[in-house]
């Protein structure tokens, strides 16, 4: 698999880095697993089921990480204004505050925790 994403690696505009796309990744591990439960479904005819199940894996495949690409997208742009990073490790996506947005964010709370509670009536 890594010599053939190798080849479809972007530069990742907001790391700087080369990031391969979940939805290639996605697209040739549903390639590789479709092929493999077409060629096993009928032996006379191995290699047809082999490539059909190849299409129809790589293109849910390739659907379901072009659908986590643009998740990570819209988060990012919608964070980078608020001063926080966002990072996809496998599955997981995850936010870090920047030190300045976490120092707002404590003192708001301080604030919110200095104001009187109402009493409850009942």
């Amino acid at each position: 698999m890594s010599f053939a994403t190798a080849a479809c690696q972007t530069q990742d505009a907001y790391t700087d880095e080369k990031k391969t796309s979940n939805a290639t990744k996605g697209a040739v591990i549903g390639a590789v697993g479709g092929a493999a439960v077409g060629a096993l479904t009928n032996k006379n005819q191995g290699g047809k089921n082999a490539l059909i199940g190849a299409g129809i894996g790589a293109a849910v495949g390739g659907g379901i990480g072009y659908y986590m690409d643009r998740q990570e997208e819209e988060l990012r742009k919608e964070l980078r204004s608020a001063g926080v990073s966002v990072e996809r490790r496998g599955d997981t996506i995850t936010c870090t505050a920047s030190r300045t947005r976490r120092a707002r964010l404590r003192a708001t709370r301080s604030c919110r925790s200095a104001e009187p509670k109402s009493s409850q009536t009942r």
